[in-house]
């Protein structure tokens, strides 16, 4: 984990893509992530995943979730058009 300033990261995600952009198979973009527990850096890839027999198109940051509950998070712009009870 890296202690970035917002607006900072930008310069960085650049120049990580440039420099594996075309040597890592699926690399799409990188992406900075700011959460409670500091920043991060992030490979970011394309996905598709099948939810109530639709398929959705989307893209995911990779982070290591090993001690996590969840496997993978779904957020709000992929739920959109599903009907989401609480």
């Amino acid at each position: 984990k890296y202690k970035l300033k917002r607006g900072y990261g930008v310069q960085i995600e650049k120049e990580i893509l440039e420099k594996y952009k075309n040597k890592i198979e699926g690399l799409y973009d990188v992406a900075t992530v700011f959460s409670s527990s500091g920043s991060s850096i992030r490979p970011v890839v394309k996905i598709k995943f099948e939810m109530d027999g639709e398929m959705v198109h989307s893209k995911a940051n990779i982070t290591d979730r090993a001690d996590l509950k969840y496997q993978i998070i779904i957020g709000r712009k992929n739920l959109k058009k599903f009907l989401i009870e609480i």
